[in-house]
């Protein structure tokens, strides 16, 4: 039969293999999960970059052909949408610096500066009209009458954009399902944002971590409004009380955003998802359950079949 040294070896392997197994999954999760966005480090009007200078651009659901006149990339696919990038429009006080209208397919407006549009009441830096798909990302409008227009659209990502010193900040009607968090509003001098028989999310529906006056933070993250008079009793950089966004029914709990930024994004620093997703947590626990089940009988086997032959 097996002596207690056996045992205790058997035993002490067994162990030290299950928690290395756990302690690697959760390595590899945390690596997947936990992934950084970037923050771009200027503050309000961020610099020009080394961006390419354009003449405005208007898509209506032409993206083939605006791809064979280099003006994007991409495919217009979920994984590899159209791309507008890194691009400084003037719009030369005429009409918005890039329209688009009149598509499903996917695509991303990203790090482009937009400013100088017309004086109509829909000119705007980005002007967007039922089109579905669309992720703004990163960009700047300044000098126009809207920073950005929406006009009857669907699924769309709107984050870590700045909108300064325009009439109004965004403008949306008939805008549904879509989602707009960690962007930046400030010196719009009628109304930051204004939105009519729209319902998104106007803050990240998921959890962050991240560094505010250099402490560490988990929340969800809405957006900076210029002239939010709220406090943040508990310094987490949120604001304790909702912004309430620019609306005829005010009362609507889709028009506010309940996590406000007490400060331009540029305060907040290392933004990262917080969490493992369960799913994922629960497999790589039976998993693990399962190695020590089959462990288990092993060992009894071995001992068993021990037992046999000494008998």
């Amino acid at each position: 039969m097996l002596n207690k040294e056996s045992k205790l070896k058997f035993k002490t392997f067994a162990y030290s293999l299950i928690g290395f197994l756990l302690l690697t999954g959760i390595f590899i999760f945390n690596r997947e999960y936990s992934k950084n966005i970037e923050i771009c480090g200027s503050d309000l009007i961020n610099d020009l970059r080394s961006s390419a200078n354009s003449g405005k651009i208007h898509i209506n659901n032409n993206w083939t052909a605006t791809k064979t006149a280099g003006i994007c990339t991409g495919e217009g696919t979920e994984s590899n949408p159209y791309l507008l990038e890194n691009l400084v429009i003037d719009a030369g006080g005429v009409g918005n610096a890039i329209q688009i209208e009149n598509t499903t397919q996917y695509f991303e407006i990203k790090n482009c500066t937009l400013f100088n549009a017309g004086l109509g009441f829909d000119d705007s830096g980005i002007s967007l009209l039922n089109v579905r798909n669309g992720r703004i990302i990163n960009n700047t409008m300044y000098g126009n009458v809207h920073g950005m227009s929406i006009d009857s659209c669907l699924n769309l990502k709107i984050v870590k954009n700045k909108m300064i010193n325009n009439q109004y900040g965004l403008g949306m009607v008939f805008t549904n399902e879509s989602i707009f968090y960690l962007n930046s509003f400030a010196l719009n001098s009628i109304v930051q944002f204004a939105s009519q028989w729209s319902y998104i999310d106007h803050y990240s529906k998921e959890k962050f971590s991240y560094t505010y006056n250099g402490r560490t933070f988990t929340n969800y993250l809405g957006n900076y409004w210029g002239g939010y008079s709220g406090l943040d009793e508990d310094g987490d950089g949120i604001g304790d009380t909702p912004y309430i966004v620019y609306s005829y029914v005010p009362d609507n709990p889709d028009l506010k955003d309940f996590y406000p930024l007490i400060e331009p994004i540029s305060a907040y620093s290392n933004i990262t998802k917080a969490v493992i997703p369960g799913f994922n947590l629960i497999s790589l626990l039976a998993v693990a359950g399962l190695i020590t089940i089959l462990l288990t009988i092993t060992y009894r086997k071995s001992v068993n079949k021990l037992k046999i032959e000494s008998a």
